[in-house]
């Protein structure tokens, strides 16, 4: 940007104006450069907010890999790890027990993926619902299980419907009119 003087940039409006006048109008935009500049000091405090929530979030997520590092140093069970991994990192137990129940309710459903693609193959291969679950040691009706997931596709979401008592006067052996 090439600097140039303000008489030679500044618009033909403003060189006709008094001295009063002219001003206002620099009182006008001091006080608007002024809120511009409380304005932009607000949103560089909510970006540093929101940078600082999504490291809390991430250090939440992450949760489980501390778990997982104390059960690997051999604490006897996931309920001590918890305990442990929550006055480690300055956490409620039950915001790392919520991220580790997350986190297992995810690698089981890997797993079970996983083993149902499997099983989906030795049955292409003609083996019976008897002779895989004896392979994979399950029972049968969770070959059927996988084999009905699988042919049905993903399931549908389901919706939980209220319900909510009729009106008094509506239920059953009472009648406003029986009172008459």
């Amino acid at each position: 940007m090439q600097f140039t003087t303000p008489e030679t940039s500044m618009p033909k409006t403003f060189q006709r104006l008094c001295w009063r006048d002219l001003n206002a109008v620099a009182d006008y935009h001091d006080a608007m450069a002024r809120e511009l500049r409380r304005r932009a000091e607000r949103l560089q405090k909510i970006d540093a907010m929101q940078a600082a929530c999504v490291t809390k979030v991430d250090q939440l997520a992450d949760s489980y890999k501390t778990v997982l590092a104390y059960i690997a140093q051999g604490y006897n069970s996931a309920e001590s790890a918890i305990e442990a991994a929550a006055r480690d990192l300055g956490l409620p137990p039950a915001t790392v027990a919520g991220w580790w129940k997350t986190f297992t309710r995810n690698r089981d459903r890997a797993q079970r993926d996983e083993r149902d693609g499997a099983i989906l193959k030795l049955v292409q291969l003609g083996m019976t619902n008897e002779d895989i679950a004896r392979r994979f040691g399950v029972h049968e009706n969770t070959v059927s299980r996988a084999i009905s997931r699988s042919l049905s596709g993903p399931l549908p979401p389901t919706y939980r419907r209220t319900t909510k008592k009729p009106p008094r006067s509506c239920r059953r052996g009472f009648s406003s009119i029986a009172g008459r």
